[in-house]
């Protein structure tokens, strides 16, 4: 089981790594918090979970961080994020 780890204050990433959580459910809470600021939805952590669940690989993790990523919400998240920082 993951312990909670401070890194960069009460950020995504601390609250990502709680006890209780499977390997599969920290996995997607840490790449929702890394990639959307936020927790995952029921919808996201289902379908990432059956996903990895099917084919847990190296190959299937790099598809969900790939799909979280490339997805319509992160693009939103990065360019406000961008434009506060100009």
């Amino acid at each position: 089981m993951l312990k909670s780890i401070k890194v960069g204050g009460a950020g995504g990433v601390t609250k990502a790594l709680q006890h209780g959580n499977s390997d599969t459910e920290t996995f997607i809470d840490i790449c929702y918090h890394a990639i959307l600021g936020r927790a995952p939805d029921r919808i996201g952590l289902s379908s990432y979970g059956k996903m990895i669940a099917e084919a847990p690989n190296r190959e299937t993790l790099i598809a969900v961080v790939r799909s979280i990523a490339m997805s319509e919400e992160a693009r939103k998240y990065r360019d406000h994020h961008l434009a506060i920082k100009r």
